[in-house]
């Protein structure tokens, strides 16, 4: 499985209580999401064939910790950094 994104949201107006219609918007919120598989099928790269990769995961990332280089960056649904 590729990972296609890892992302980094920093918009702290949106959180899990705070629900919206937009999946955009989860990426925008703070915390971390993963997109899993080759590509979106609407963009090419010529080493994935299009049929092999029409479909990707969109993974929200429910996290009390995140560390980077043994320093925590994220703790409690805020930013440390």
């Amino acid at each position: 499985i590729w990972l296609r994104e890892l992302g980094f949201g920093m918009n702290c107006a949106f959180t899990k209580d705070r629900m919206v219609s937009d999946i955009g918007t989860y990426e925008r919120m703070c915390g971390i999401h993963l997109s899993l598989g080759a590509k979106h099928g609407v963009y090419n790269k010529p080493p994935i064939r299009r049929s092999e990769a029409k479909h990707h995961v969109d993974v929200f990332a429910v996290t009390e910790c995140v560390m980077l280089d043994d320093e925590v960056v994220y703790r409690d649904g805020a930013w440390q950094v």
